[in-house]
């Protein structure tokens, strides 16, 4: 038990830590008063595998007016990989402009690992240029990693932990079978260990939660694939299992309701049941 604890307590400040070092930076434009201004759209997370469509307006740096139809400006957009390579990742020259508002389209095989990616988009005119440029993270949740949400993921890790091993020492302590003499006749059905077996199925659910909380933290998090897809697989694994699961123990629960039923009447009879349980 007190493993367990220093172990969850552990993981809390880790996620702390990491949620203090991994902040994304806002997004940077070109300063200056003459040239171009682009204005992207911020964000500090994304999800994975996912298509998306990049925005950019683009204005007159001099008086922050958009820039006119009549001015050719050509734009391109670029991704690269921070965390693994740092090379380019994927390019757009070909976007689609609205008056002053270019629009990239992005399939959904750049963004295909949980990592760090740097975006930067350069316009420019026969006189002027200007770029765009912001760092954000791709993971699974698609959320970034925030104090609160540090701390949320935290307790709700630590209540699942505790109530799991609570659990345990619960179930040791109710009954398994009824009680008998030292002849192993029958003295009294122990109901409680109908509640045992239901303290069973959620020990099973809180296992569940814990596989698919920890596999979610190593990739949202840590961007550990290997480590939170064994453990998402797992998670989906036993949530398959789980229906058949649940068809057999309420087989199990009726026919020892049914047996025990069968030995109280027999007791009362004065017929003595040696091997029931």
């Amino acid at each position: 038990m007190v493993k367990g604890l220093r172990l969850v307590l552990s993981l809390f400040a880790l996620i702390l830590f990491v949620n203090i070092i991994s902040a994304a930076p806002p997004g940077q434009i070109n300063p200056g008063t003459n040239g171009l201004s682009i204005a992207g759209v911020d964000f500090s997370a994304i999800k994975t595998v996912t298509a998306r469509t990049a925005v950019a307006n683009v204005y007159n740096s001099s008086d922050g007016l958009p820039i006119p139809n009549s001015l050719a400006v050509t734009c391109q957009f670029q991704v690269f990989d921070v965390t693994n390579t740092g090379a380019l990742q994927f390019s757009n020259s070909t976007p689609l402009r609205i008056n002053n508002t270019f629009y990239f389209g992005i399939p959904n095989t750049v963004y295909n690992h949980s990592s760090e990616y740097t975006r930067i988009i350069q316009c420019n005119s026969s006189l002027y240029g200007g770029f765009y440029k912001s760092t954000f993270i791709a993971d699974a949740s698609g959320t970034e990693i925030t104090t609160p949400k540090a701390i949320l993921y935290s307790v709700f890790i630590f209540m699942t932990v505790l109530f799991f091993l609570l659990n345990i020492f619960v179930i040791n302590l109710l009954p398994a079978m009824n009680t008998k003499d030292q002849q192993g006749r029958l003295i009294q059905i122990s109901w409680l260990k109908y509640f045992r077996y239901s303290l069973f199925v959620f020990e099973w659910t809180l296992f569940l939660i814990m596989l698919y909380l920890v596999g979610n933290v190593a990739e949202g998090y840590f961007n550990e694939r290997l480590f939170s897809n064994f453990f998402l697989t797992m998670f989906r694994l036993f949530g398959y299992l789980t229906a058949p699961m649940i068809i057999l123990f309420f087989v199990f629960i009726f026919a020892k309701i049914a047996e025990d039923f069968k030995l109280k009447n027999d007791t009362a009879h004065g017929m003595f049941g040696g091997d029931g349980i």
